[in-house]
């Protein structure tokens, strides 16, 4: 069929199908919905699973990699990445761009049915919901390295790229989950304690004396046992043994002549993990006032400038929300 031929000879009817689809059009702008911020359908699922009383350790041991394992093979993923703290299970799962999610979560129940049984005793059923974009960070970045213990790494974190993205603006705050944190133990014999006069409590408070800085820290011991943040201004585990205790005839002695001193690991309350590897997330909020789009390219120029840095971590912005709110301009 000739288009043009058609037109030149029945100028007539051209024109009314021509009018017919303006009039149309004009219609079909004064019935269309404007918000100021639509309701965006991302393409990312959580799956929250309750393992009550669980360490952070078993419940990814005995669930989250359970769930992981099983949900890797839906299609269209692009990714997942999970966080495991104590009671609770939570796995992100971001499919591509244009999956069709009703379809999706079908998949996942029919795979999360096939390891529900695996799960432990008094575990709950996975529980898959939709993400919502007002209640999401905006950016959400992984930071791992090959060469840096996980207590290094989650150091790293909250002391060279926390406060760097807390200053961009429109943040408001920055949530650390994943990694480890060494903490002081200070065991000391109860009848010893007794003998020099001492007490627990007055030996919390001279450390707190020493080191004034101290964020709200608390103290709590068993039957021969103290534990101390390690939150301190002090440096090292020397500067903590070297504190001097006044005892109850007036003498002078070091914390580490009378009790046992020794640096062990805190107890862990989250692990994350991205794509099945070890690493440490950091969740960015955006500010009440702040605009989406300028904070989101702050974070990205920021973590440019971190990658640039320290080439030999991997810090990686996984998800964000300004692309999404800048593709919808278009």
């Amino acid at each position: 069929m000739d288009i043009t031929k058609i037109s030149i000879k029945r100028p007539v009817a051209i024109m009314m199908v021509m009018f017919i689809i303006i009039i149309l059009g004009a219609v079909s702008i004064t019935k269309m919905e404007m918000e100021l911020t639509p309701e965006t359908e991302m393409s990312m699922v959580m799956i929250m699973t309750t393992y009550e009383d669980a360490g952070p350790e078993e419940v990814e041991n005995l669930v989250t990699e359970k769930i992981e394992s099983a949900v890797a093979n839906v299609e269209n993923v692009e990714s997942i990445s999970s966080t495991s703290s104590e009671g609770s299970s939570m796995v992100s799962i971001e499919f591509n761009y244009g999956t069709n999610l009703d379809t999706a979560i079908t998949d996942l129940r029919d795979k999360l049915s096939m390891v529900e049984a695996t799960l432990p005793d008094g575990c709950d059923s996975p529980n898959i919901m939709k993400m919502d974009m007002n209640s999401m960070p905006i950016a959400t970045i992984v930071v791992s390295g090959d060469d840096m213990t996980s207590d290094e790494l989650k150091s790293f974190a909250e002391d060279d790229i926390e406060p760097r993205l807390e200053r961009q603006e429109g943040v408001a705050s920055v949530d650390i989950m994943g990694g480890t944190e060494q903490e002081i133990l200070i065991e000391i014999d109860p009848e010893r304690l007794e003998g020099l006069g001492l007490t627990m409590t007055s030996i919390g408070q001279t450390l707190s004396a020493e080191n004034s800085n101290q964020s709200g820290g608390s103290i709590s011991y068993g039957e021969k046992s103290m534990t101390i943040s390690t939150k301190l201004q002090m440096e090292s585990i020397e500067d903590v043994k070297n504190t001097p205790i006044q005892i109850a005839d007036g003498t002078v002695m070091r914390l580490g002549d009378i009790a046992t001193v020794t640096e062990t690991q805190k107890e862990i309350t989250s692990i994350s993990r991205y794509n099945g590897e070890s690493c440490v997330t950091l969740s960015v909020t955006q500010s009440s006032d702040g605009n989406t789009v300028t904070a989101v390219n702050n974070i990205l120029d920021e973590v440019e400038k971190l990658n640039a840095e320290y080439p030999d971590m991997t810090i990686e912005v996984v998800s964000e929300s300004g692309s999404t709110i800048e593709d919808s301009r278009v």
